[in-house]
């Protein structure tokens, strides 16, 4: 969901802001009509595949889930712009970085793929990476555990004596 989270938000500012019921333009009238045209987007910033699949895995989401994701992306939407720009740099820093492992790994299988093929590669590389990175983490955690219990155990001896 980490990688999600820009698209995800990318996505939801305006439906939120759309969705909200907007003072009438005339105080007599019931409502404002909504324009004909679409506002204007930046291409490919809130459409495409992966609007589309920040889409489906909202929806797949669990109620807690989803609750936990709107209570970040309301937090978000109250950072400063610095604060929110540092986070969209980084995020682009990462996928810069997602994009040129995809490409070493590529070049170290040796394979000659379609772009169809490189894409499927891509999702399955980075599924299986963040598996590895996963298994990883918990073993680290593992060893790191009793490494530090025996640690404080050391500091609070030597900090007990007089």
């Amino acid at each position: 969901m980490a990688r999600l989270f820009p698209t995800l938000i990318a996505l939801a500012c305006p439906a939120l802001l759309l969705a909200q019921e907007r003072p009438p333009a005339d105080p007599l009238a019931t409502t404002t009509p909504k324009p004909e045209t679409p506002p204007m987007r930046r291409p490919g910033f809130f459409g495409g595949p992966d609007a589309e699949k920040a889409r489906q895995a909202f929806q797949q989401m669990s109620p807690e889930e989803k609750e936990r994701w709107m209570r970040s992306f309301k937090q978000f939407a109250e950072l400063p712009p610095e604060k929110k720009m540092e986070i969209f740099q980084r995020s682009e820093f990462l996928r810069t970085k997602m994009r040129e492992e995809v490409e070493t790994a590529l070049k170290q299988s040796g394979l000659s793929l379609s772009d169809e093929q490189r894409k499927k590669f891509a999702d399955r590389y980075f599924e299986e990476r963040r598996k590895v990175e996963e298994e990883l983490r918990k073993q680290v955690e593992e060893l790191r555990r009793p490494k530090l219990e025996a640690l404080v155990e050391k500091l609070k001896q030597e900090f007990a004596k007089p």
